[in-house]
């Protein structure tokens, strides 16, 4: 039976609150959970149409970036052309290889589910990530701009936008 707070303690920080509350967390520990306790809400299946748009409209923007890159003769230029910075460039791609690893370790690896997890365990995480995704941004930019000049700023943007719509192939 769970002992109730008597009605005259309201305040959330009463004793009997409290017994109240240790009573409700160790129903819910051993599996009988109070009618009382609040509901989990669960995510409605995605439908069927909204599934095939999505992986549709990623498997077309990821042709297109492939077509930006054969058509701009992108991995000729990185490996050949002299004009390359090719220095720059590799610490790009470093701090985009950083970015990736965190994000793979926090989210694969860690065990963690929740940002509130990641930022309790890992607080310099996800700055440190982020940091090192828009140096690597600005660093690959600084490395293509010779040949590319502002074009290596919207395809860089455009290869990030369909990094992302990668990612929801995978979900």
């Amino acid at each position: 039976m769970i002992r109730r707070p008597p009605r005259s303690t309201l305040s959330s920080s009463s004793a009997a609150s409290d017994v109240y509350k240790r009573q409700w967390y160790q129903r819910r520990v051993r599996g009988k959970a109070s009618p009382m306790a609040p509901k989990q809400r669960q995510r409605p299946p995605e439908q069927l149409h909204a599934v095939i748009y999505r992986k549709g409209k990623a498997v077309v923007f990821l042709a297109l970036g492939v077509m930006l890159v054969v058509k701009s003769d992108l991995i000729r230029v990185t490996l050949d052309e002299p004009a390359v910075d090719r220095l720059v460039l590799g610490l790009g791609f470093a701090c985009w290889g950083a970015f990736v690893g965190i994000g793979v370790y926090m989210t694969q690896l860690s065990g963690l589910k929740s940002t509130s997890d990641w930022e309790r365990e890992y607080p310099s995480a996800i700055p440190t990530a982020t940091a090192s995704a828009v140096a690597g941004f600005f660093l690959i930019v600084a490395g293509l701009w010779p040949y590319f000049k502002f074009w290596s700023v919207l395809m860089l943007g455009y290869f990030c936008f369909c990094g992302l719509e990668a990612l929801s192939l995978l979900s």
